[in-house]
């Protein structure tokens, strides 16, 4: 099992999927996903995100210590599979 130091990221878990809702109350589709959002989307274990990752399978961006993931890369991904 692949350890990363990305586990000790300090999010706010009252966010849908990564991106909190606008003040009017509006949903908001996310831009960037966390790891664990983008393994839950694809069905995959978070450590096999990060060995993707790792891999270049697709590109991740870092903000601070956080690393998150595009959703257009991700979908861009998931298309190169079929």
């Amino acid at each position: 099992m692949l350890t990363n130091e990305h586990d000790e990221e300090e999010d706010d878990d009252s966010s849908v999927a990564g991106c909190a809702a606008t003040d009017a109350g509006d949903d908001v589709p996310p831009l960037l996903l966390r790891p664990r959002d983008a393994a839950r989307v694809v069905a995959v274990g978070e450590s096999t995100i990060y060995e993707l990752m790792d891999r270049g399978a697709f590109p991740s961006v870092r903000i601070g210590r956080s690393r998150r993931i595009r959703v257009r890369d991700l979908e861009a991904w998931v298309d190169s599979l079929t």
